[in-house]
Order: C-alpha cells, then sequence, then structure tokens
C-alpha cells in the first residue's frame, strides 16, 4: 500500500500537490491524500534538538547581535569576523560549547559552527582564549609562563632526543597534555622548559592520552612542525609502536583493523563508539596488531601499530574487536580489563587501581641515519609496566622488527 502510494506521489509535482491540498484536500481522491502524507513524512526533516541553558550575565563573555546585514551567515563566518582567528582555533571552541546563541525567541543554546543565523540573533564569542589554542595564532604577545627550577629539571628529564627540529619526550602515565578541569599540572604547562635557546615554545605534533605513557614528539619551529604532522599523521607505514598488556590472547595473532569511530556525548563524559557505516561525523581509524608474548596466566603482549591517530583508538581495537582488553582500561574493558586476583596480588595491586598498561615504545622520525634507515626513538617502560614484564619474564629489550627499518 505505501510503495503504491510512493509510486503514485513521484507522478504529481509536489508543488501541484500542496497547493491542491491547501485549497480543499477532500477535493484529491483518498489514494492520492496517502501519497501526500508519505511524500510530506518523508520530506520532514526534524530539527536538531539543543540543550537549552539558563545563562547568567557573564563577563567573560562578548555578545554580538546579528543584523539583517549579517543575517544567512554561518556561526563559523560570524565568529570569524568578529574575532580574526583562523578555523584551526574556533573548531575546538564550538566542539567544546564554548560559544553559545541566543535566539531571537529567547533560547540560549551552543551553536554548531554551520548554522546559520536569523536576524535578532545574539552570539556568544569568549574574549580570552585557552592557553592550548591562544599558541596556534601567528604572532601572539601573550607572556611565556616561568617555571620553577624543579619543574624545569623534571621536564628536561623526561627528554629522549633533541634536533634543531624537533624534541622526542617520554610523558610518564597521569600526566594529560593539555589542560583542562581537573588536569593538574599538565605537559603544555610544562613547554617553557624545553625552549633553552629559541624564542617561541615547542609545540606538540602528537599527543597521548593521560593514563598513556611514552614517546611524545614536539616540535621546535613552524617548519619542524609542518615537516612532523605530515611525517607522522599522515603515513603509508606504521611510525609509532605502542606495547600494551591484554587480558587474554587475542585471535588471530595478527593482522589489520579498520573501524569507523565516533564521539558519543554523554552526562557522564564523552565516549568514542564504533558505527557500522561511514558517515559525516565518523573518522576512519586504521590500527595494525601483533602478538608478541603470551603467557598461561592469561595476560598476554601485543605490539599496536597505528596508522591514524584518532582519540582512544587502540584501547577501542582491543576491547571491543578483539575481545581483549588493556590491562587497567576500565573505562572500555570493564570488569575484562582486570587480571586475575592472584596475578593483581602478586603486582601489589587492587581490581579497581590497576593502572593502564599502555605505552607508546618507539618512535620512527623522519631522520636517516649513515647506513640509510630511519632514526628509532625507544621509550623505557613505566613502573608499573616494568614490574609486570618482570613478573611474566618478557624482554624489556625487545627489538620490534617492524620500526627497526
Amino acid at each position: 500500500m505505501i510503495s503504491g502510494s510512493l509510486r503514485q506521489a513521484r507522478r504529481l509535482s509536489c508543488s501541484r500537490i500542496v497547493r491542491c491540498r491547501a485549497r480543499d484536500p477532500l477535493r484529491l481522491p483518498a489514494h492520492r491524500r496517502r501519497a501526500v502524507d508519505v511524500v510530506k513524512s518523508h520530506l520532514m526533516v526534524p530539527a536538531p534538538k539543543y540543550q537549552v541553558m539558563e545563562m547568567e550575565p557573564d563577563e567573560r563573555i562578548d555578545w554580538k547581535e546579528v543584523t539583517n546585514h549579517d543575517e544567512g551567515m554561518t556561526a563559523m563566518e560570524m565568529v570569524h569576523t568578529a574575532t580574526s582567528y583562523p578555523p584551526d582555533v574556533l573548531m575546538p571552541l564550538f566542539r567544546n560549547k564554548s560559544i553559545i546563541l541566543q535566539s531571537r525567541h529567547g533560547r540560549t543554546y551552543p551553536v554548531p559552527p554551520g548554522y546559520h543565523l536569523q536576524a535578532g540573533d545574539i552570539l556568544g564569542i569568549p574574549k580570552q582564549l585557552p592557553d592550548y589554542l591562544y599558541n596556534r595564532l601567528e604572532g601572539n604577545t601573550r607572556p611565556i609562563r616561568k617555571l620553577s627550577l624543579a619543574e624545569t629539571k623534571l621536564v628536561r628529564s623526561w627528554e629522549l632526543f633533541r634536533t634543531d627540529e624537533c624534541i622526542v619526550i617520554n610523558k610518564p602515565p597521569g600526566v594529560a597534555c593539555d589542560p583542562s578541569r581537573g588536569s593538574g599540572l599538565t605537559v603544555h604547562d610544562l613547554l617553557p622548559g624545553l625552549m633553552y635557546d629559541y624564542d617561541e615554545m615547542p609545540k606538540m605534533c602528537t599527543k597521548l592520552e593521560k593514563e598513556a605513557s611514552g614517546c611524545m614528539v614536539l616540535s621546535r619551529n613552524k617548519a619542524g612542525f609542518n615537516l612532523m604532522s605530515r611525517r607522522l599523521r599522515v603515513a603509508r607505514a606504521p611510525s609509532f609502536c605502542f606495547w600494551a598488556a591484554v587480558a587474554k590472547k587475542p585471535k588471530p595473532a595478527s593482522g589489520r583493523i579498520t573501524m569507523n569511530l565516533d564521539i558519543e556525548k554523554k552526562a557522564s563524559g564523552d565516549r568514542v563508539v564504533i558505527r557500522m557505516e561511514e558517515s559525516h561525523t565518523t573518522q576512519k581509524s586504521t590500527v595494525e596488531y601483533s602478538v608478541v608474548s603470551e603467557s598461561k596466566l592469561g595476560p598476554a603482549w601485543v605490539s599496536f601499530y597505528p596508522l591514524t591517530s584518532r582519540r582512544n583508538e587502540m584501547r577501542i581495537a582491543s576491547s571491543m574487536v578483539l575481545k581483549a582488553p588493556i590491562l587497567g582500561d576500565y573505562k572500555y574493558g570493564g570488569d575484562v580489563a582486570v587480571p586475575r586476583e592472584q596475578l593483581a596480588r602478586l603486582l601489589g595491586k587492587g581490581r579497581n587501581d590497576l593502572d593502564l598498561h599502555l605505552h607508546c615504545h618507539q618512535v620512527s622520525l623522519p631522520y636517516e641515519d649513515l647506513g640509510g634507515r630511519r632514526r628509532v626513538i625507544t621509550a623505557p617502560l613505566p613502573p608499573h609496566m616494568k614490574a609486570l614484564w618482570d613478573f611474566m619474564l618478557w624482554d624489556p629489550n625487545y627489538k620490534d622488527p617492524y620500526l627497526a627499518w
């Protein structure tokens, strides 16, 4: 019945249907009335649901009213015109819901960058950028944070490799890369300690999660940032090797995983999920893996080689695709990410306070030595992973065959 109505609706002009129905719906035959209803149901697009916010007067927000001349502009164009900030600075503000809109109907909600403004709307723009976004502006004059002697010694003790273009550090677990609420001391706060005789602070070419540890590549100038970002993030061959201890041996023992990742926002926090089909909100992720060693107690040693740089991609590939979550990954692995009671007791940890066993062990830099091989930087294991490797009799000096070329 519905398919027949659709076929009959396609024979009619949509404008003719609407005009006839506006004059007198009863004049249309029954089958044409059904066709109109089906066409309208297929053409109607639900309006986006925004969370209405109760805003209090805030001196940190600059309110811009949309005039008749500005009507039709997108929120991104309006903010760019008002602030002259580039898109790579504005997009994090939209993602963090820092740019809000007060519509002419009195509602206030976070606005997406592609929203078309109407006359009478009021756009709220932060007057001051966060520190981690301010460094993206060219010619910024914000004073550089002065570090104490202890902080300078701390960040320089992480240094593994340094050239005129880049620095490689060994980030410890529990230290976030960018500042946020409750993050404490971050890598961004300690970057002035790695300036040495340069006038600008290093920039992070790669980032790690707060719970993870290992190699991070920093650029010392703009040319080095462009080179490292192009070579490391868009690579045909893997440039990073991550070591992880998973709850059980994955099957098969090696392979490549391709996923469509999307961010699911909840009241408890954002969570990365896998989508079956690709869409405009998903990001493609490709991760290769190989099992290095296994044990009868359950945990296995796995090397991950990401070809993309996506959020939590190795944790999701391990827990949701391989069904072998990384030890200590309570967010995606749940109770399966906890080892047996005997192993947890031997490691001196309870079942609910185990650290994440994910470490960026090696990075292959776009530098060649005298033999024509790329320079590979290795970061030693953190203490909690070193204890597990010693207990399992795994060799921490194992040379990875995929990056040592």
